[in-house]
């Protein structure tokens, strides 16, 4: 145990490849803050990490001083920040009444709010008061519809503007939103939207990807006639096939029905609901995983405020579906006047350099996209700097899984030299961050540079005591307000408690496999539920992923550990099947055994047509290997991209152990 310890500190070593310069860090929204709370409280603060520190072991006093500081619009008072300690079931500010869209719609100017875009370029430019005028009529159709405080309504929608106008009309009214995009299967679409009963739905009939358009009219069909709840519907009708769908409501039909007037924006509690995500559903039904407005609010500012200074000078482009938390993540920034680029389609489509391009075409300064994106990137060997400018890009964010050090050093090198690059990691469960960038702090290759300000996070060994420097279970050890306030239809907490809160009483743990430095940085190594587990030693997926996709002739693969025969099974995806061979499966082990250990080395290689992901791009390790335990009735086959893909798995399990590879 003692010599893999020491043989993990090694492989972290990390580099600083970026540094913020003296005036940037104290001129920064997280170096002001700072100083605003050594003046309130009349402290000493001298760094980050001594403001975090402070901040976790006073949250009551953090949370409650930032809560005014963020400018929040809200009435009422409130006598405790949070009504207890235990968790699930914690209550903040109660007593504060306040409403998600109108502290979106607070700049109501002519300054522009959304950049509505697509793979066949700019649809149009939309201010503030454009915005308001929009959402207002949309309000005031829903208001008519019936819809009031606290019901549902539903999307099956793409990324775009008429889509965060909506949602931002449901929100003024006090109503839940939940959303889909049109890409997901009606199955996939009923198991999630049926579970909370949706009055309304606004859907497409069709998208478009890669130049091409997609028809889901029968779906969308089938799927007006098994939602009983459902009272009225929109279309989304810029570009659709049919127009004449049974009680259904043209978008473009509100504006003529309807004229702008002042919003009636409902006041909600702080811990009313907003709207309800999903978890991915790959081993049973989709949890409803339920967002109140306060927190909401409250953690999306401070993450895009202090974390990513953001300000109303800001383009900020995330490249995302309605269907991930990026894109609910995405709309918050409205509440900072920023302006959005929105934008619908392939990101490769019309050719490798077209989402970069929207760099440059709408001056972006905060760039955010997927790990896999970059990595695709590097993988194209796209050298994006000698075809652009980016001279107005500060800051690239990117989520989803790991960021490996060779995509830092891509970046660095073939993107922009002197830019900020945030990895970021939380997940649709808080919808938001446990870590993220800093301004304050510098970029060390492979690491996100800080844990989330006020977050006590720590990395658990398997007797439940926080390490450092070592791999560990990450936990959350106090409430924060971002965590959901409950499962839809979870009146005794049992979803909850059972998804986070099963293995350590009172602290939040999220099943992720990181790394926490003496630095304060971390590393995210994998699903803690999909971690490798051999003679006791949990070895993280990230780490093999990291080095094998590395290799010249690999575009991706998948790991899976069978615990009964302390077998790993590790699969790959060439350019061409004709490159896999005995030679290449020796190679590939030497390298693992060289560059990481033998315990990470497995027993068995098989070359893959395709690696399964779920429909918001999480690789899904755990289908692959209930198949290979023959558990295959706990893998919701409607959260997978493409379920196909496991039929390939399927085969190799029937010859898997017929000839050791």
């Amino acid at each position: 145990m003692l010599n893999f310890r020491i043989l993990v500190k090694e492989i972290y070593v990390s580099n600083i490849v970026w540094s913020p310069s003296e005036s940037d860090q104290s001129s920064s929204q997280m170096a002001l803050f700072m100083q605003s709370v050594v003046d309130h409280f009349n402290i000493s603060l001298n760094s980050y990490h001594e403001l975090h520190t402070w901040a976790c072991e006073n949250s009551e006093a953090f949370w409650g001083y930032y809560f005014s500081y963020s400018k929040i619009s809200y009435s009422g008072t409130y006598s405790k920040v949070m009504s207890d300690t235990m968790m699930p079931g914690v209550k903040w500010f109660e007593g504060v009444s306040l409403n998600y869209a109108e502290n979106c719609l607070r700049f109501n100017d002519n300054h522009t709010a959304i950049i509505n875009a697509n793979e066949g370029g700019e649809i149009g430019k939309t201010s503030y008061q454009q915005l308001t005028d929009k959402v207002s009529c949309c309000a005031q159709f829903l208001r008519d519809k019936g819809i009031q405080k606290g019901d549902r309504v539903a999307a099956v929608a793409t990324n775009c503007e008429e889509t965060m106008v909506f949602f931002l009309a449901v929100a003024s009214l006090g109503a839940v939103w939940t959303s889909v995009s049109p890409d997901f299967g009606e199955d996939a679409i009923l198991s999630r939207f049926v579970q909370v009963s949706p009055k309304c739905l606004l859907f497409v009939d069709c998208y478009r990807y890669k130049g091409k358009r997609f028809s889901i009219v029968d779906k969308i069909n089938s799927v007006l006639r098994a939602l009983t709840s459902i009272r009225s519907s929109v279309l989304l009708d810029r570009d659709c096939i049919h127009n004449d769908y049974l009680d259904a409501v043209s978008y473009s039909k509100i504006f003529d029905l309807y004229t702008p007037k002042k919003i009636a924006f409902e006041a909600v509690g702080f811990n009313d609901p907003l709207y309800i995500l999903y978890s991915s559903g790959t081993t049973g039904k989709p949890k409803s995983i339920t967002h109140s407005v306060g927190g909401v609010l409250i953690e999306h500012i401070k993450e895009q405020c202090l974390h990513c200074n953001l300000t109303r000078h800001d383009v900020f482009f995330y490249y995302t579906s309605c269907s991930w938390m990026m894109w609910n993540w995405l709309v918050s920034a409205l509440a900072t006047g920023a302006t959005l680029v929105v934008f619908d389609g392939a990101p490769y489509y019309p050719d490798k350099l077209s989402t970069w391009k929207l760099i440059d075409d709408y001056k972006i300064t905060i760039y955010g996209t997927s790990a896999k994106y970059i990595n695709a990137s590097l993988k194209f060997n796209l050298k994006v700097s000698e075809h652009l400018d980016l001279s107005s890009l500060k800051l690239i964010l990117s989520t989803g899984s790991p960021l490996y050090e060779e995509d830092f050093d891509y970046v660095y090198t073939h993107v922009k030299a002197n830019v900020q690059l945030a990895s970021i990691s939380g997940g649709t469960d808080i919808v938001g961050c446990f870590a993220l960038g800093n301004p304050m702090l510098p970029v060390r290759r492979g690491e996100l540079q800080s844990i989330s300000l006020g977050y006590p996070v720590k990395a658990y060994d398997e007797f439940g005591k926080a390490i450092v420097n070592a791999e560990g279970e990450l936990v959350c050890e106090k409430p924060v307000p971002s965590m959901p306030i409950y499962m839809w239809n979870d009146d005794d907490f049992s979803i909850y408690k059972n998804s986070y809160f099963n293995k350590y009483p009172n602290i939040w743990n999220h099943s992720d496999f990181i790394y926490i430095t003496d630095q304060g940085g971390l590393k995210v190594l994998g699903r803690s539920d999909a971690t490798l587990n051999r003679a006791g030693i949990r070895i993280g997926t990230a780490e093999i992923y990291r080095l094998i996709e590395s290799q010249p002739l690999v575009q991706d693969s998948l790991v899976i550990h069978i615990d009964e025969t302390d077998s790993m099974l590790l699969f790959v995806l060439l350019d061409s099947m004709d490159d896999f061979s005995t030679d290449f499966k020796h190679a590939l082990k030497h390298l693992i055994k060289e560059k990481l250990s033998p315990r990470h080395c497995p027993n068995h290689i098989f070359p893959v047509s395709a690696i399964p992901y779920t429909k918001n791009g999480k690789k899904v390790e755990l289908a692959v290997k209930y198949i290979f335990t023959n558990q295959e009735a706990k893998i919701n086959i409607s959260s997978l991209h493409d379920p196909s893909v496991l039929d390939h798995y399927r085969h190799i399990k029937e010859r898997a152990f017929a000839t050791k590879v």
